[in-house]
């Protein structure tokens, strides 16, 4: 037969002798069938074994995107998930023809979706979904982006969001071969996402979307030890904001968590990149500054401070201002500190910043006897260079 493939699997003689045979009855076909699904069973597990290695949100979707278009391209591709450690913030990423754009719509709440998939915990298509649940507020937004099959990001914590399929771009329906590749490649994005999700949980504060207390002092043992086996310096610094419980007294609790957001989002657009910025506890901030000497980091914490006091936090109707006191304190490998040593310097200087009118910011003094120490140190080091 010319133009088919006779080859035996295995130098098999009978296979060739049987050919036409075993064509004729379907065998071969059955046979091509399975090796395409061996084929995209091992494609899927490829992708998977990516997609498990992957540490943001933003590179596990990269991988998904690059693996639809070896299969199909959609309309859309919407992922809809509740953000990590930032408390009632959704992220929706949305992609046009596998371009990344900006949400044609805006959700502030996954209530409606967790609340159905977790009676409905599986994959379902667009128009089921619309008729199970008549609700606008639910149904409309996904029109923006031609839905076609809402498959959920479930874990153990529950419902963590959905990711959307638009129709396709060429208008044909969705293959049975398609509807498997897509609910086995979301499978592994599920555990991809939750385990991002859970990472960044355990090392955010919930309600700031900065970093926590305790991935702080893991990055200060971190900082401090690299200070020591290479030398320069570290910069610290404090933050509390002035008169707090007064503020939450006549404005409310949750006008302080604005405040708290705000301050979180300022302090942030206010460092460089490397600099670690953490809620330690209340309404107190503390910023890590590698490489940063003394001065350097006063001149962080000023900016830092100004702009606190300038920033208007906008709360129902009305416009809120607060400010901050700060203390800075710095350390180098000649004068190196335990952890809580160098907080409680830091500390020291913000309670001066206090005491003396507060809003203002105060660097921590060493003794004589601590900088004759220090400068020796440093001498001894030359000697030995």
């Amino acid at each position: 037969m010319e133009g088919t493939n006779r080859e035996a699997p295995g130098g098999n003689e009978d296979y060739l002798k049987y050919y036409d045979l075993l064509k004729r009855i379907g065998v071969l076909d059955e046979l091509q069938h399975y090796r395409n699904e061996i084929s995209n069973l091992e494609e899927i597990i490829s992708q998977a074994v990516e997609l498990l290695s992957k540490s943001s949100i933003e590179e596990v979707l990269e991988v998904v995107v690059q693996g639809l278009m070896d299969k199909f391209i959609p309309s859309y591709l919407t992922l809809i998930l509740q953000e990590a450690g930032v408390e009632g913030k959704i992220l929706v990423k949305c992609y046009e023809r596998l371009r990344e754009i900006p949400p044609p719509f805006e959700i502030t709440s996954l209530d409606g979706y967790r609340e159905f998939f977790e009676r409905h915990p599986s994959s379902i298509s667009f128009s089921l979904f619309e008729y199970k649940v008549p609700s606008p507020g639910l149904v409309e937004p996904l029109r923006a982006v031609e839905a076609e099959i809402l498959v959920p990001v479930i874990g153990m914590g529950g419902v963590y969001g959905l990711i959307v399929f638009g129709k396709k771009v060429l208008g044909e329906d969705y293959t049975p071969q398609e509807l498997a590749y897509i609910g086995r490649l979301v499978g592994f994005v599920s555990i991809s996402l939750q385990n991002n999700i859970h990472y960044r949980s355990s090392i955010m504060d919930f309600k700031t979307g900065i970093y926590n207390a305790s991935f702080f002092m893991r990055r200060l043992e971190e900082e401090l030890y690299r200070v020591k086996r290479y030398g320069g310096h570290l910069g610290l610094i404090i933050l509390d904001v002035d008169h707090f419980k007064l503020f939450n007294d006549r404005y409310g609790h949750l006008a302080g968590d604005e405040v708290l957001i705000s301050i979180a989002r300022d302090i942030k657009q206010n460092l460089r990149k490397g600099d670690v910025a953490a809620r330690y506890g209340g309404e107190e901030f503390v910023v890590l500054l590698p490489g940063a000497n003394r001065n350097a980091a006063y001149i962080v914490a000023e900016r830092v401070r100004h702009s606190i006091e300038l920033m208007k936090v906008y709360f129902e109707d009305k416009i809120l201002h607060v400010t901050v006191s700060v203390g800075v304190t710095s350390c180098t490998r000649y004068r190196l500190l335990d952890p809580r040593k160098l907080i409680e310097e830091a500390d020291q200087a913000l309670y001066l910043s206090k005491e003396r009118g507060r809003n203002r910011t105060t660097v921590y003094r060493k003794g004589l006897l601590s900088l004759a120490e220090e400068y020796r140190e440093a001498l001894l080091e030359q000697v030995r260079t």
